[in-house]
C-alpha cells in the first residue's frame, strides 16, 4: 500500500547522497523498484521501472540518466547499468536473463534490448504461458523459452531504433548504426551497420 501511494506522488527524481529528491513536482520514484540507485542518477518524465520481482535485480550507477524502460519479469531476470549512462525516450530492455550496460554507454530513442525470446516457439505452449499470464502475472517459464545474457561494454554508442538481440556482447568503444539489427557480437572499436548488423569498419 504504502509503495503504491509513493508511486502516484512521484514522477521525477535524482538520488544525492542517497537519498531522493523529488524535482519539478511529486510524481513517481522509479526508485523504489530498483536495489540500488547511484548518486545524481535521474528518471525522466516518460520513464518507467516494471519490476514485479526482487528488488535485487535492478541496479543503477552514479550519473545515470533514464528516460526510457527498464523491465525483469516476475520471476527472473536481472539489469545493471554503469557510471554516466543514457537510456533514451521510448527505449526499451527487458531481462529474463542479465542485460548488463557498462559505463558511458549512449543508448538513443527507439532502442530495443531484450535477452530472451519472451514467448515459447511451440504454439500450444505458447497458449499455456500467455494463459499463465494472465492469471500470474508476466513470467517466463525458463525451460521453454530461450535467453541469454547481453553484455554492452563501456563507452558503447547505440543509435536509434536499433535492437539488441539475446546473447550478444558488445565491445568497447563500438558504434551501432540507426535502424541495425544486432545478432552477433561486435568485436570492441567496431562501427557496425544494417539488418542483421555486420561489421563494417574499425573506428579510427
Amino acid at each position: 500500500m504504502v509503495k503504491k501511494i509513493l508511486t502516484s506522488l512521484f514522477l521525477r527524481c535524482i538520488s544525492l547522497g542517497g537519498l531522493l529528491v523529488a524535482i519539478d513536482r511529486l510524481l513517481v520514484v522509479r526508485a523504489l523498484e530498483c536495489s540500488s540507485v547511484g548518486e545524481n542518477v535521474f528518471f525522466g518524465k516518460k520513464s518507467s521501472v516494471i519490476n514485479s520481482g526482487e528488488r535485487t535485480r535492478i541496479q543503477i550507477l552514479d550519473g545515470t540518466i533514464v528516460d526510457g524502460q527498464l523491465k525483469v519479469f516476475n520471476n527472473c531476470g536481472s539489469i545493471v547499468i554503469g557510471e554516466n549512462s543514457y537510456i533514451g525516450e521510448n527505449s526499451k530492455i527487458w531481462s529474463a536473463r542479465s542485460v548488463e550496460i557498462g559505463n558511458n554507454v549512449l543508448i538513443s530513442h527507439g532502442v530495443n534490448i531484450c535477452d530472451s525470446n519472451c514467448h515459447e516457439v511451440d504454439a500450444g505452449e505458447r497458449a499455456i504461458g500467455f494463459e499463465n499470464q494472465k492469471k500470474f502475472g508476466e513470467r517466463i517459464n525458463e525451460n521453454k523459452v530461450k535467453s541469454e545474457s547481453i553484455i554492452i561494454e563501456d563507452d558503447v554508442w547505440i543509435n536509434m531504433n536499433c535492437i539488441i538481440m539475446r546473447g550478444v556482447r558488445i565491445g568497447a568503444r563500438s558504434i551501432i548504426g540507426a535502424g541495425s539489427i544486432v545478432v552477433k557480437d561486435v568485436p570492441v572499436d567496431s562501427l557496425v551497420v544494417g539488418q542483421a548488423a555486420k561489421i563494417h569498419s574499425k573506428i579510427t
